[in-house]
């Protein structure tokens, strides 16, 4: 078995391909994401505006709108058809009316609705953007009410409960900047690590003519090639996974409540699980074009079914039980669990212990091989 890792070891460091599967994606991968993200909150999304009311009123509409950090006025227009060919560009991501006689209407007690269009294609930037304005409207709302109703009450305080008599306290819990970094990265980084895996582990497989079904050999020596080339990519991708949680930790600063040796176990079974199913998949496909097929196809989805981006309790039938046939489910489940909530050991270990079942794909994948390969 030692002797078989160290020809593997040494027959990755031959193989130029190899050594650029296991080591260039993950860190370029980290960089690509990491500066395209940024500080993980969106800032300065572009919006135009029509102000045709051309009062004291617009103007501080428009300058709080300016003055939020979300947003930024890049352009004021005449009229919608100059608007429409920008919003359809993208140019900007949506456009806001100040009517006619907004100001007038405001002091004469007469709702006047603000149109707002906005590109729904950009569905994140889209909700973004819908809550940041409608909060400037409310709060310019409160305003407008509290110059009429200040004369009245004669106090602030009455003159603010005539205006806004329901006040909301809205708690962010978790994620209380509300970062995509945190939000998107966190399950980027493992679903992308996983088919890293999957190819390496399968490169290896190819690197030997005994491990790539093309020699036949003792069922004993089999079973050392096998397992020192999963120990080896194993061990690798570890690293690799300890590397991008320091990531997480100290570079990105995200929170870590939970149990590091749970989130170690969980990582361990999930690369161990990748490692038995692309056994499993070239055992049947027995051919490196047949088998990068059935990978791709069973692992590279596994962001959009890991229940991060669109929930789980959501999903259709068929979307939830693909979500169940990956591994990479249960494991963001657990680094949520873990590292957000900072949730029990008892806990993380039961959603350790579901992702189990995926070793007996390494089994039935070592039958055939030993089937179809050995003496």
């Amino acid at each position: 078995m030692v002797k078989e890792i160290e020809r593997d070891f040494l027959s990755l460091l031959k193989s130029p391909f190899s050594l650029f599967t296991l080591l260039l994606p993950a860190p370029l991968i980290a960089i690509l994401l990491y500066f395209t993200f940024g500080n993980g909150t969106l800032q300065k999304m572009p919006i135009g505006i029509i102000n045709q009311d051309q009062t004291l009123t617009s103007q501080d509409i428009i300058f709080s709108l300016n003055a939020s950090p979300a947003l930024q006025i890049v352009d004021e227009y005449g009229s919608l058809e100059e608007a429409k060919e920008d919003l359809r560009n993208a140019k900007i991501f949506a456009l806001i009316v100040l009517p006619y006689g907004l100001q007038s209407n405001s002091k004469k007690g007469i709702p006047t609705t603000i149109p707002l269009y906005y590109n729904a294609q950009f569905l994140l930037v889209a909700k973004t953007l819908q809550s940041k304005i409608m909060q400037i409207i409310a709060t310019s709302n409160v305003k407008l009410k509290m110059a009429k109703n200040l004369v009245e009450s004669k106090t602030f305080i009455g003159a603010l409960s005539k205006s806004a008599p329901i006040m909301q306290q809205i708690t962010a819990l978790y994620n209380p900047d509300s970062s995509y970094s945190q939000f998107l990265l966190t399950a980027v980084f493992p679903c992308s690590l996983v088919i890293l895996v999957c190819a390496s582990l399968l490169n290896a497989l190819l690197r030997d003519p005994r491990s790539a079904m093309e020699q036949k050999v003792e069922i004993k020596e089999m079973l050392s090639v096998l397992g020192a080339k999963v120990l080896n990519n194993t061990i690798f991708y570890l690293i690799w996974w300890a590397l991008m949680m320091l990531f997480f930790t100290y570079i990105m600063d995200l929170p870590m409540r939970g149990e590091w040796w749970i989130l170690f176990l969980g990582a361990l079974i999930l690369i161990l699980s990748y490692n038995a199913i692309t056994l499993f998949i070239f055992s049947i496909a027995k051919e490196s074009t047949r088998a990068i097929s059935f990978i791709s196809v069973y692992s590279a989805p596994s962001f959009a079914f890991a229940g991060i981006t669109f929930p789980t309790n959501s999903m259709n039938t068929f979307a939830l039980f693909w979500s169940s046939l990956l591994p990479v489910s249960y494991y963001l489940k657990l680094y949520i669990q873990q590292a957000n909530y900072g949730g029990s050991a008892s806990l993380g270990l039961e959603i350790c212990f579901s992702m189990l079942p995926f070793f007996l794909f390494g089994l039935v994948g070592i039958v055939i091989y030993t089937l179809r390969s050995c003496k």
